[in-house]
């Protein structure tokens, strides 16, 4: 990311405790126009937000853990490109478990709050929660 990286710009996100952002690149910026050049392309690349959750204690160093593992990714899929969108994945232990796309950085925020709170305090484990829960239908 070049020097136009200021986290003042960053889209808010409100995460519960425990969560880890590893990455965030995931800018308050209208998508492209598809009718027009692409301009401040580093706003639309393929990994632009990762996120980790552990619900019990984690080890950094070992790979063996108790609890699962929770991911959400983001990215702009694809790269680079006018007609692109934003592709958010949910995962536990490696194993992606919904999927919400769209165009509309704000869906995307709503989406993601929704999801880090059912992993948070779901009593269902996560790994057996799919996309035919609908989770990503949210308007």
């Amino acid at each position: 990311m070049d020097s136009t990286y200021n986290v003042r710009k960053l889209m808010p996100l409100y995460l519960p405790s425990g969560w880890v952002v590893v990455k965030n690149y995931f800018f308050d910026h209208e998508p492209p126009d598809p009718t027009a050049p692409l301009e401040n392309e580093q706003y639309f690349g393929e990994d632009l937000l990762t996120l980790r959750y552990n619900r019990g204690v984690y080890d950094s160093i070992s790979t063996n853990s108790a609890q699962p593992l929770y991911y959400i990714w983001l990215g702009w899929y694809p790269e680079y490109s006018l007609e692109g969108q934003y592709v958010l994945t949910a995962a536990c232990d490696d194993e992606d478990i919904a999927r919400f796309e769209t165009r509309d950085r704000h869906k995307v925020t709503r989406v993601l709050q929704y999801w880090v709170q059912l992993m948070v305090g779901s009593e269902l484990p996560l790994s057996e929660i799919t996309q035919s829960h609908r989770l990503f239908e949210i308007d």
